[in-house]
């Protein structure tokens, strides 16, 4: 005995009852949002992804309809290539045969001219670390593309990645004089200090690294992408920076009567990131500083927790999220090359330490 397959035009397949949250067209790309509503998919814009389903009918916002999830769905006015693969489209709701640049992800195949097989897959170039990180594979050779969720908007840095700092700081080796230029494998660091200050490898929750200071006043260590001749691996605005790293201040104290600096910096007067000063607002602040003037946010007292950083620096725009507070600065940004730059001053007798650990830095091309 054998069977004929002939799939009805109108679905044959699984489906339920949904909400629409917008007004949906018959035959529209679908995803859920965080109301539990359909909407209209987009390969462009990563909040409008995945798709999960495809109206069968036309949904009026706010009413019920028919949500087709797998099976057989067709329409009179489609005109596919049997065989080859549909996929989510750049506009919204759409289906196309072309893959998009940006998030590719497959509906199915064709059946016939008009008729397809709909089983949505997951997004092909998409890797996720964790509900607020991922990141993008690009067409481009040798091209990825970071994602950060922070504030409830997705940040997006395009990057070489030849052109990338990473590292969790996991082995460093105790400074005890001078200049060190090399601190980590195949990265180009400088480290200065003044004094008997060390830079070693923390053993506590996390790992990290741990810059102290001596116990002499203005004993200071610098720790910086480059070499002693200046910056080598140079991050420029134009560019499009995108940083990630955590730092704490790990015993009581360790806070106070310290300047201390996690910035891109190009020069005392240009620079943009985190800044504790004693001498002055006393507190942790986001500063951009563009010669004498600077906008300044106060992000309160420090203590000995460990503090999560993103920053996304690009001409005109400097964002900062730490501890999931998203602070934007559009003045007083400061333009050309960088260094990225980690600075602790002891401004009294007494031995201070910071930890950093967990570090990336990327730039676009």
């Amino acid at each position: 005995m054998s069977y004929e397959l002939r799939p009805r035009r109108e679905g044959d397949g699984f489906w339920m009852m949904g909400t629409a949250g917008e007004n949906l067209g018959a035959r529209n790309l679908i995803y859920l949002n965080v109301s539990s509503e359909w909407m209209l998919a987009d390969a462009d814009a990563v909040a409008e992804m995945p798709v999960i389903g495809i109206t069968k009918h036309a949904i009026t916002s706010g009413r019920k309809g028919q949500i087709f999830f797998y099976g057989f769905i067709g329409d009179e006015d489609w005109a596919w290539t049997a065989g080859a693969p549909i996929y989510a489209s750049a506009t919204p709701g759409a289906l196309s045969q072309s893959a998009p640049s940006h998030l590719r992800q497959t509906m199915g195949y064709a059946y016939t001219s008009n008729m397809i097989y709909f089983e949505p897959k997951p997004i092909e170039n998409l890797i996720y670390w964790t509900d607020d990180i991922r990141m993008k594979t690009c067409s481009t050779y040798d091209r990825w593309q970071i994602q950060q969720n922070c504030g409830n908007a997705w940040w997006v840095v395009d990057a070489w990645r030849s052109e990338r700092i990473m590292d969790n700081f996991s082995s460093i080796f105790d400074i005890t004089g001078g200049l060190f230029q090399t601190i980590i494998g195949e990265i180009p660091w400088y480290a200065v200090k003044a004094g008997v200050g060390t830079f070693t490898a923390n053993v506590g929750p996390n790992t990290g690294m741990c810059v102290t200071t001596g116990a002499v006043i203005n004993n200071s260590n610098l720790f910086a992408s480059g070499d002693n001749t200046g910056p080598v691996l140079v991050w420029n605005p134009a560019n499009q920076i995108w940083g990630h790293w955590h730092f704490r201040f790990p015993n009581a104290g360790d806070a106070a009567n310290v300047d201390y600096l996690c910035v891109l910096y190009q020069d005392a007067t240009h620079y943009v990131g985190l800044r504790y000063d004693t001498a002055g607002a006393g507190t942790l602040e986001f500063v951009t500083k563009d010669g004498a003037p600077e906008t300044a946010t106060n992000l309160g007292a420090l203590d000995t927790d460990w503090h999560e950083v993103y920053l996304l620096f690009e001409t005109g725009n400097a964002r900062i999220c730490i501890d999931d507070t998203v602070i934007i600065h559009t003045t007083n940004v400061p333009t050309g090359n960088f260094a990225f730059y980690h600075y602790l001053e002891t401004l009294a007798g007494a031995v201070k330490h910071v930890d950093i650990s967990h570090f990336i830095m990327l730039q676009s091309s």
